[in-house]
């Protein structure tokens, strides 16, 4: 902003998280901010104070328009088990995370099937999600797209890995994607074929299971049309009742999931 004084400035934020001052002149205040990613606007507090007259002061807000993002999700609140994905010992039910864990509004279906359990199969692990077991399916269920505002076309980006034993032994691998509440998937069903490499050193599996998020292999994307405040996503490790049907298992981790708002 362009000022015009005879006295010398200074500028103060209340928030520095996404706004930074670069410059202060008698003339202007040079400011740099952060893209803002969210569909939420954000703002701070610039308190001017006269660097020769400190009880003389003014403040003003400033406010970002908000971005695109819906939903973001890397579940890096989920710390259960471990990294490596054919070790399940530690990992845990959505019904024995802890209510504050629940209330960040996943949520999955109970398994009625036969021999099920009649529990919901969804597991936490190390800041990601595992979906089914053996003989039956699981499914994650976003919270619904509340900040949005009327009927939307959105881009959903995440990110899955098949279930391989250590010793190779693979599980089926197909993901079907849905919503409930309002809007239409462009693609129902992916096959989530990025197969683990185990490497030869045992002692080296941890860290090859965590890049192999990062690999591009690992991300999928699809639209929803018409999509409300109203919509959740779903994620499901092919169908709820698995006994007999190819390899009888169908477990996927899922993680880095992201909503955005495809703007014409």
């Amino acid at each position: 902003m362009d000022i015009v004084s005879n006295v010398a400035w200074g500028a103060a934020l209340s928030d520095f998280s996404w706004l930074q001052e670069t410059a202060v002149t008698t003339q202007k205040i040079t400011f740099v901010a952060e893209e803002n990613t969210s569909i939420d606007e954000r703002s701070t507090t610039l308190t001017l104070t006269a660097v020769e007259f400190p009880d003389v002061t003014a403040s003003v807000v400033m406010t970002q328009s908000p971005g695109t993002v819906v939903l973001e999700e890397d579940f890096s609140w989920l710390a259960y088990g471990s990294p490596v994905f054919y070790t399940t010992t530690g990992e845990t039910r959505i019904d024995n995370w802890t209510q504050e864990q629940k209330d960040r509004g996943w949520t999955s279906s109970v398994n009625t099937t036969t021999g099920s359990g009649t529990t919901p199969l969804l597991y936490a692990r190390q800041g990601f999600v595992k979906v089914g077991k053996t003989g039956y399916g699981g499914d994650l269920i976003s919270p619904p797209l509340s900040k949005l505002v009327g009927t939307q076309t959105l881009t959903v980006t995440f990110k899955a890995i098949p279930y391989m034993t250590a010793t190779g032994t693979m599980d089926d691998n197909i993901l079907n994607v849905s919503v409930i509440g309002p809007g239409t998937v462009s693609q129902g069903q992916f096959i989530i074929d990025n197969w683990p490499v185990w490497p030869a050193d045992a002692g080296a599996v941890t860290d090859y299971c965590i890049g192999l998020w990062n690999a591009p292999e690992a991300t999928r994307t699809f639209t929803i049309t018409g999509a409300t405040a109203e919509t959740q996503i779903k994620f499901l490790g092919y169908d709820y009742y698995l006994v007999g049907v190819g390899a009888g298992k169908n477990r996927i981790f899922i993680d880095d999931i992201k909503v955005e708002i495809v703007i014409p």
